[in-house]
């Protein structure tokens, strides 16, 4: 059914759009077409759907009359919302799943919490190390490494150390921990860097004498509590000065050199 002139401008009026009309012809505009100012029929009772829409309420006055009741703001009575059925009180809402789970025959929803697993602390955990390891076959060399010394001078310089020592065949391995740029990520990170240290112990230094230059980190207890994991204290050669001290020193070099003629036996 095409809707009355009334309607219309309704609808217009609620979507906020305002009509206007010419009070006098304008040249060259198409004539008007005759528009029905009849009033509305009453609307027939449809279901109440919240997609329906609402036809406007019959007026028995004139278009004026309807656009003076929309421009007063009357708004058609909304029904209220009818009251929750057996909602829930407050004191329910807010009891414990404590209380809910002891009652027979009622299932409690409430998840079910792990204990929380708990790590022993270890004397490593959140240590950064970078470490370099030669291997020959009589003697292992650790040093830690320096980003202000290149890495291939300081590799080249613990070859030369152990060749000097009556090594062949020196492998190069590398050692960085962790795994992630911040310690804190792994959990339970020291004791898994015990278990490296452990097989490193076992797998590549095993009988062959350690030669430790420098501190391995520059905390001391941290630097004891890995050479505690490595090899014990007597049969251990130690140099003040890491291989990034020593590049740069050739003083240093003959120092360590004086100092592991010293310890080493047979070495002329």
């Amino acid at each position: 059914m095409t809707p009355t002139e009334a309607e219309r401008q309704y609808y217009l009026s609620r979507m906020g759009i305002q009509l206007w009309y010419a009070r006098s012809a304008v040249p060259g505009a198409a004539p008007t077409p005759d528009l029905d100012f009849s009033e509305p029929e009453a609307p027939e009772e449809v279901p109440d759907r919240s997609s329906a829409l609402v036809r406007p309420p019959a007026s028995k006055g004139s278009v004026k009359a309807l656009m003076q009741s929309i421009d007063d703001g009357k708004e058609p009575a909304t029904p209220e919302k009818p009251a929750a059925q057996d909602a829930p009180s407050p004191r329910e809402v807010a009891r414990p799943a404590a209380e809910t789970e002891n009652k027979p025959g009622m299932a409690s929803t409430a998840p079910q919490e792990s204990p929380a697993e708990t790590v022993a602390a270890s004397p490593l955990d959140n240590v950064s190390l970078d470490m370099g390891v030669w291997s020959g076959k009589r003697f292992t060399l650790l040093s830690a490494l320096s980003g202000e010394v290149s890495a291939e001078l300081q590799s080249q310089l613990a070859e030369n150390i152990l060749r000097a020592l009556g090594d062949d065949d020196v492998q190069h391995r590398r050692l960085g921990w962790p795994v992630f740029n911040n310690p804190r990520v792994m959990r339970g990170g020291g004791q898994q860097l015990e278990r490296l240290l452990e097989a490193l112990r076992e797998s590549i230094i095993g009988e062959r004498r350690l030669v430790c230059l420098g501190a391995l980190h520059e905390e001391q207890g941290t630097d004891k509590a890995l050479l505690a994991h490595l090899s014990g204290a007597d049969d251990r050669l130690s140099g003040e000065d890491s291989l990034a001290a020593l590049a740069a020193d050739p003083a240093r070099k003959r120092a360590l050199w004086t100092l592991l003629q010293d310890q080493v036996s047979g070495v002329s």
